[in-house]
């Protein structure tokens, strides 16, 4: 079977919560076995991801009643690159989070967030999109995800935070922004990109940092475009609802 329980998510959304493994390269009779699962729930979730060219392994998921919700787009850059695309200084001040701070940043991202993958499936509430983003974030207060939480702040106020985590990117270690989010009153005004730069700044010794956003997310796409990212991958992520209230 390549289904495992995404025992995170199912304490957050409050029903059983699955991805599927690889998906790409399941048999017709791993496929089945899939579906069969389904027959076992009443109220699910089961999602999973595959490259955009495995356009047979997408057909073979529809049949299944998976439908595409996100098309994410996987970027990388050299640390260097991003520093010296912003200027150091001015009235945003980032630094690492403090747990006094832990209330303002969960505000924001309980709220701040659109193009999620959570947040652009029409199955789900946007109420329960905004709340995974904000225990995501509340994780990271906890310890219990993450290698660093940093704030940015302008005039002393919390303007926005950039979560940090520990990856590979071509079988190196990489640092990859796990998450990042602006108020909706900073938005625009240069936070996203001081949050970043400070980022770089501390990964400096990584050979490349990382982020994934959505394709819809065109803002974001032009922000890491103009701090140097490139595109490196791009993948299907499908979602598959089982609601007998539904049927």
């Amino acid at each position: 079977m390549r289904l495992s329980a995404d025992r995170w998510l199912t304490d957050v959304l409050g029903f059983d919560v699955f991805r599927v493994n690889d998906a790409a390269s399941m048999s017709a009779e791993e496929l089945d076995a899939v579906g069969g699962h389904f027959k076992d729930r009443s109220k699910a979730l089961y999602y999973t991801k595959v490259d955009t060219c495995a356009v047979e392994a997408v057909g073979m998921l529809a049949r299944l009643g998976f439908t595409v919700v996100d098309v994410n787009m996987t970027f990388a850059a050299p640390p260097a690159a991003i520093v010296a695309a912003v200027a150091s200084g001015g009235a945003i001040d980032v630094a690492f989070a403090e747990d006094s701070q832990r209330a303002p940043v969960l505000d924001i991202a309980g709220s701040c967030f659109r193009y999620s993958r959570f947040h652009l499936d029409p199955l789900l509430t946007q109420g329960a999109a905004h709340h995974v983003k904000r225990e995501w974030v509340a994780s990271y207060f906890e310890g219990r995800r993450g290698d660093r939480l940093f704030v940015a702040r302008v005039a002393g106020r919390i303007a926005g935070f950039l979560a940090a985590v520990m990856t590979e990117h071509a079988g190196r270690p990489a640092a990859a922004i796990d998450l990042v989010g602006v108020a909706a009153d900073h938005q625009r005004a240069g936070v996203g990109r001081a949050l970043a730069r400070q980022f770089a700044a501390h990964y400096a010794d990584c050979e490349r940092v990382i982020v994934g956003t959505q394709a819809a997310n065109v803002p974001s796409i032009r922000m890491y475009e103009g701090l140097g990212f490139r595109a490196v991958r791009s993948a299907y992520v499908l979602h598959r609802h089982v609601d007998s209230a539904r049927t």
